[in-house]
């Protein structure tokens, strides 16, 4: 990633993802597909920039209209279960919020839907 908003510094740096991956080993998720790709996907970017610096703590964050970004942990234990599974053709995601569960889907998964309640939020789903 040679685009500065997508390999982050500071708080949103490639170490501070690496501590967000041994958090998360910590606490049980082992697949290490799983682990390479939350790495590697930059959540700053999925997070208003007030609250980019916020976006490698294993919590939920806010993302607007009255809906957060899964913690983590969240986000890697489900697609760790999906993948512990048989090998997946399709995944239907229904509350699709700011895309990162999808994004972190995308290259697991040969095709991925999308739902969304808000008309606000399915655009900026669409633009993201």
């Amino acid at each position: 990633m040679t685009d500065p908003r997508f390999s982050g510094i500071g708080m949103t740096s490639a170490r501070t993802r690496d501590r967000l991956v041994q958090r998360l080993r910590e606490q049980g998720i082992a697949n290490l597909t799983v682990l390479d790709r939350i790495r590697n996907l930059p959540r700053h970017i999925f997070v208003d920039e007030a609250i980019a610096s916020r976006a490698y703590e294993d919590t939920a964050l806010p993302i607007g209209f009255g809906q957060t970004i899964s913690q983590p942990y969240i986000v890697a234990r489900m697609t760790e279960a999906l993948l512990d599974g048989p090998p997946l053709q399709r995944v239907l995601e229904v509350g699709t919020g700011c895309g990162y569960q999808t994004a972190v889907l995308a290259p697991l998964v040969e095709r991925r839907s999308t739902a969304s309640w808000s008309p606000r939020r399915r655009w900026w789903c669409r633009r993201s």
